[in-house]
Protein backbone atom coordinates (compact mmCIF):
# COMPACT_ATOMS: atom_id res chain seq x y z
CA UNK A 1 0.00 0.00 0.00
CA UNK A 2 1.38 3.41 -0.95
CA UNK A 3 1.52 6.22 1.58
CA UNK A 4 1.37 9.87 0.60
CA UNK A 5 3.87 12.24 2.21
CA UNK A 6 2.37 15.11 4.18
CA UNK A 7 3.89 18.14 5.88
CA UNK A 8 3.60 16.52 9.29
CA UNK A 9 4.89 13.19 7.99
CA UNK A 10 7.36 13.84 5.18
CA UNK A 11 8.51 10.78 3.30
CA UNK A 12 11.79 11.18 1.52
CA UNK A 13 12.00 11.10 -2.24
CA UNK A 14 15.79 11.21 -2.41
CA UNK A 15 17.32 9.35 -5.33
CA UNK A 16 14.33 9.62 -7.65
CA UNK A 17 14.51 10.58 -11.31
CA UNK A 18 12.16 10.95 -14.25
CA UNK A 19 10.31 7.81 -15.29
CA UNK A 20 7.36 9.11 -17.29
CA UNK A 21 4.37 11.43 -17.24
CA UNK A 22 0.60 11.47 -17.18
CA UNK A 23 -2.24 13.82 -18.01
CA UNK A 24 -4.46 14.70 -15.07
CA UNK A 25 -6.25 17.73 -13.64
CA UNK A 26 -4.53 19.46 -10.72
CA UNK A 27 -7.91 19.79 -8.98
CA UNK A 28 -8.39 16.03 -9.14
CA UNK A 29 -5.00 15.39 -7.58
CA UNK A 30 -5.85 17.77 -4.72
CA UNK A 31 -9.22 16.10 -4.25
CA UNK A 32 -7.61 12.66 -4.05
CA UNK A 33 -4.35 13.43 -2.21
CA UNK A 34 -4.56 16.89 -0.67
CA UNK A 35 -2.42 19.91 -1.47
CA UNK A 36 1.04 19.18 -2.86
CA UNK A 37 4.20 19.71 -0.90
CA UNK A 38 6.12 22.78 -2.03
CA UNK A 39 9.13 22.18 -4.14
CA UNK A 40 12.03 24.21 -5.50
CA UNK A 41 9.77 27.09 -6.67
CA UNK A 42 11.80 27.20 -9.87
CA UNK A 43 11.18 24.20 -12.11
CA UNK A 44 8.46 22.70 -9.89
CA UNK A 45 5.73 24.52 -7.94
CA UNK A 46 4.55 21.48 -5.99
CA UNK A 47 4.86 17.71 -5.76
CA UNK A 48 3.28 14.66 -4.22
CA UNK A 49 5.47 11.86 -2.86
CA UNK A 50 4.19 8.27 -2.68
CA UNK A 51 6.10 5.54 -0.83
CA UNK A 52 5.38 1.82 -0.67
CA UNK A 53 7.30 0.85 2.44
CA UNK A 54 7.32 -2.94 1.99
CA UNK A 55 8.67 -2.95 -1.56
CA UNK A 56 10.66 0.28 -1.27
CA UNK A 57 8.92 1.81 -4.29
CA UNK A 58 8.97 5.62 -4.36
CA UNK A 59 7.12 7.76 -6.88
CA UNK A 60 6.77 11.52 -7.18
CA UNK A 61 4.21 13.45 -9.19
CA UNK A 62 5.14 17.03 -10.09
CA UNK A 63 4.60 19.91 -12.54
CA UNK A 64 8.03 20.06 -14.23
CA UNK A 65 8.63 23.41 -15.94
CA UNK A 66 4.88 23.94 -16.37
CA UNK A 67 4.51 27.46 -14.96
CA UNK A 68 6.04 30.91 -15.20
CA UNK A 69 8.33 30.04 -12.30
CA UNK A 70 10.66 28.49 -14.84
CA UNK A 71 10.75 30.82 -17.82
CA UNK A 72 8.31 33.65 -17.15
CA UNK A 73 6.32 32.78 -20.27
CA UNK A 74 4.12 29.94 -19.02
CA UNK A 75 0.93 30.28 -17.02
CA UNK A 76 1.17 31.49 -13.45
CA UNK A 77 1.06 28.79 -10.77
CA UNK A 78 -2.49 29.90 -9.95
CA UNK A 79 -3.60 29.73 -13.61
CA UNK A 80 -1.98 26.32 -14.05
CA UNK A 81 -3.69 24.97 -10.94
CA UNK A 82 -7.09 26.32 -12.03
CA UNK A 83 -7.17 24.73 -15.48
CA UNK A 84 -10.30 22.65 -16.00
CA UNK A 85 -8.58 20.26 -18.38
CA UNK A 86 -5.90 17.62 -17.80
CA UNK A 87 -2.31 18.85 -17.85
CA UNK A 88 0.98 17.03 -17.90
CA UNK A 89 2.51 15.94 -14.62
CA UNK A 90 5.87 14.23 -14.58
CA UNK A 91 6.44 11.02 -12.66
CA UNK A 92 9.71 10.43 -10.87
CA UNK A 93 10.71 7.30 -9.08
CA UNK A 94 13.45 5.12 -7.74
CA UNK A 95 13.03 2.63 -10.60
CA UNK A 96 11.78 -0.16 -8.32
CA UNK A 97 8.19 -0.18 -9.57
CA UNK A 98 6.00 -0.01 -12.64
CA UNK A 99 5.08 3.47 -13.86
CA UNK A 100 1.99 2.07 -15.60
CA UNK A 101 0.82 0.46 -12.35
CA UNK A 102 1.41 3.74 -10.51
CA UNK A 103 -0.58 5.73 -13.10
CA UNK A 104 -3.41 3.23 -12.82
CA UNK A 105 -3.49 3.53 -9.02
CA UNK A 106 -3.55 7.34 -9.23
CA UNK A 107 -6.45 7.35 -11.67
CA UNK A 108 -8.36 4.72 -9.66
CA UNK A 109 -7.94 6.77 -6.50
CA UNK A 110 -9.21 9.92 -8.23
CA UNK A 111 -12.28 8.12 -9.55
CA UNK A 112 -12.88 6.54 -6.13
CA UNK A 113 -12.88 9.83 -4.22
CA UNK A 114 -15.08 11.47 -6.87
CA UNK A 115 -17.72 8.93 -5.80
CA UNK A 116 -17.55 10.40 -2.26
CA UNK A 117 -15.69 7.41 -0.84
CA UNK A 118 -13.34 7.99 2.07
CA UNK A 119 -9.70 8.18 1.04
CA UNK A 120 -8.53 5.48 3.46
CA UNK A 121 -10.70 2.77 1.92
CA UNK A 122 -8.65 2.33 -1.23
CA UNK A 123 -5.19 1.16 -2.25
CA UNK A 124 -3.44 4.40 -1.36
CA UNK A 125 -3.52 5.94 2.09
CA UNK A 126 -2.39 9.07 3.88
CA UNK A 127 -0.42 8.20 7.01
CA UNK A 128 -1.81 9.49 10.27
CA UNK A 129 0.26 11.68 12.58
CA UNK A 130 0.85 8.70 14.88
CA UNK A 131 2.38 6.48 12.17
Amino acid sequence: MFKVATWDNPLLADGTSGMGDMMVRYKDLVLAFGEPMESDEYKVSGKWVFVEEESGEVFTLYDWKSTDLYDGEGPSVEEFRNYNHPVQFNIGGNHKGSVERFKSLILKQIEYVKLDNPFREIILQIPSKSE
